[in-house]
């Protein structure tokens, strides 16, 4: 059982943290960070090592798209333009299957687009979904949103 770090514990680890990451940056050698920060392991340094080359790359993406889009030029639409990349990079991945990954429109993309609330947006993803994943099962699932929302609806 882990026993539950002191608020000095956790402030001397994030120091610890901190002078890995500027030791990295500095072009140190593990073995050199080894030796400046005492509390440091050489699997520590290699996982900051690679987070920080990993989000290094993706704010190289990020600079790069900002710059070929000439007309963003307020801080909403640049916003809006990093927004856009990251539902696209989200778009690639699926958790838990391939059920979604490849259709042509994604539900989530179609549900934000129409602007569809919690249960007619269910609706749709268990729809959209039934062929590739659960059958009738998922048809249930949509008839079951959809039942809530007419009931929420009636209420009105």
């Amino acid at each position: 059982m882990k026993k539950a770090m002191t608020k000095a514990q956790k402030i001397k680890n994030r120091f610890a943290v901190e002078q890995i990451k500027t030791r990295i940056t500095a072009g140190e050698t593990n073995a050199e960070i080894m030796k400046a920060v005492p509390k440091a392991t050489s699997q520590q340094i290699s996982n900051h090592r690679y987070l920080m080359n990993k989000n290094a790359k993706a704010d190289k993406f990020v600079a790069a798209v900002l710059k070929k889009s000439k007309e963003i030029d307020t801080a909403t639409q640049e916003d809006e333009a990093i927004q856009t990349i990251l539902d696209e990079r989200a778009n690639k991945v699926q958790v838990g299957g391939t059920h979604y990954k490849f259709k042509d429109i994604q539900p989530w993309d179609a549900i934000h687009a129409w602007g569809l609330g919690f249960f007619s947006g269910n609706v749709v993803k268990y729809i959209a979904r039934h062929r590739e994943k659960n059958g009738v099962e998922d048809l249930k699932k949509a008839r079951h949103y959809l039942d809530k929302l007419i009931e929420l609806m009636e209420k009105k």
